[in-house]
This record gives C-alpha cells, structure tokens and sequence, in this order.
C-alpha cells in the first residue's frame, strides 16, 4: 500500500522533505518549492499562485506551521490540470 495516495500527496511530501530535512547547506526552501512544481508540472498540473502566497507557503512548511497533509490540501484547491 503506498503511503502517498494521491499526486498532491507525493508532490507535498517532496517538498516538506527537502524543505524540514534540509539536505543543502543553503537553498532548502527554493529547491523544496521548484522541486514540487516540476513533479507536478511533468504530470500536467500546474499551480495557480502569487508570488507572496508562495513565499508565505514554503515558509510555513519549513518553520513547520504547515504540514504535508495541509500543502497537499492547498496544491488541491489551486491546481489546474494541463492533460
């Protein structure tokens, strides 16, 4: 049984690993942020976003006021499928 359902599961997952595991000396939230863009984009989804809402988006997940099931939520509500 997977663990991560959904895309916006897997897509959420990728980012809150990369941005709370902080893998890189530097540049943990930008490549968490583009990382779940390009996951979603190759499978036809694209994002509908600001550029506020965003920064205000990878900040709440890396200071972890926002949890992988809550960006999978969020990527639900703002997602346009491209296929």
């Amino acid at each position: 049984m997977e663990s991560y359902r959904t895309l916006f599961d897997k897509a959420a997952q990728l980012c809150f690993g990369l941005a709370k595991g902080h893998p890189f000396k530097d540049g943990n939230k930008r490549t968490a942020l583009h990382s779940m863009l390009v996951f979603l984009d190759v499978n036809g989804i694209s994002i509908d976003y600001d550029e506020n809402e965003m920064e205000e988006l990878i900040l709440s997940v890396a200071v972890g006021d926002m949890t992988s099931s809550q960006l999978s939520v969020w990527l639900q509500r703002h997602a346009i499928d491209n296929t």
